[in-house]
């Protein structure tokens, strides 16, 4: 204290303009301090965003803790089917995102849309952005609507159009099978189920029948319920094909699938 009392009246004895000077001094270090503590905060937020959800390896309903590739602060995801259509990047404002509540399933997994971009935010601070057409950016490769069925496979929400966004593409491929194998389809010949899939209003019904049956061999007029769960893969991946989706370097495990099934027949 006598130390502290003689340092203060030291002080208080100097002139006025060494007071100020060493009042210069302080505030200087000071914000010196706070502009190194604000470039350590800055450099910390890009180490925590190198951490990238991988769409490519996502599996039901979604994964964490994969890496993408990082190039000049933009993670590209693995999809090579996919030119320029699925990047990540650590420079994506929020704030300039149209902000979706989510409704139906729910599995961790947010999203927010802007126009022709979809991302994802995924546990642990995981962020995926897809663009392109509507099936790859909102992981719908059968371009399913949004509503019971489709929330009760997976499906967090509405995107462009009504149709659904999936958590990954695995999400919507499985999706997609399981409306083929449902109540509503299973008595359905091909031809007939493309009729309700892809209705006259918005689609050729036959020609889209007719598509599948020079893509797998099937004969259109065979009920989805007798087909085999080979053929059941070749018809999911044509009408996948047929709806614009390309991504499918992020359904390895399907595509394996369909390599099986196509090697079968």
């Amino acid at each position: 204290m006598k130390i502290y009392n003689k340092v203060y009246k030291y002080i208080i004895d100097l002139p006025y303009q060494v007071k100020v000077a060493l009042a210069t001094l302080v505030v200087g270090s000071l914000s010196l301090q706070a502009a190194e503590e604000k470039h350590q905060s800055k450099e910390d937020a890009k180490q925590k965003a190198k951490t990238v959800m991988v769409d490519t390896r996502i599996t039901y309903p979604y994964a964490v803790n994969y890496n993408g590739v990082a190039q000049n602060n933009t993670y590209v995801l693995h999809n090579n089917d996919t030119i320029n259509d699925s990047i990540a990047t650590n420079t994506q404002k929020k704030a300039n995102i149209e902000e979706k509540t989510l409704t139906g399933a729910d599995f961790g997994v947010k999203f927010t849309r802007k126009g022709k971009t979809v991302t994802y935010y995924y546990p642990g601070d995981s962020v995926v952005v897809l663009k392109g057409n509507i099936p790859n950016r909102q992981n719908n490769p059968g371009a399913l609507k949004y509503g019971e069925f489709a929330k009760d496979h997976g499906a967090i929400g509405k995107g462009s159009r009504g149709f659904a966004i999936f958590p990954s593409a695995k999400a919507g491929i499985d999706a997609l099978i399981a409306l083929l194998k449902g109540d509503s389809y299973k008595n359905l010949t091909i031809f007939e189920a493309m009729k309700r899939f892809a209705p006259a209003h918005e689609n050729d019904p036959k020609a889209y029948a007719n598509e599948i049956r020079k893509a797998t061999g099937i004969d259109a007029t065979k009920k989805l319920y007798e087909l085999t769960e080979d053929e059941l893969v070749l018809v999911a991946h044509k009408i996948a094909v047929t709806e614009g989706f390309n991504r499918f370097s992020a359904v390895p495990e399907f595509m394996q699938e369909v390599r099986q099934a196509r090697s079968a027949r």
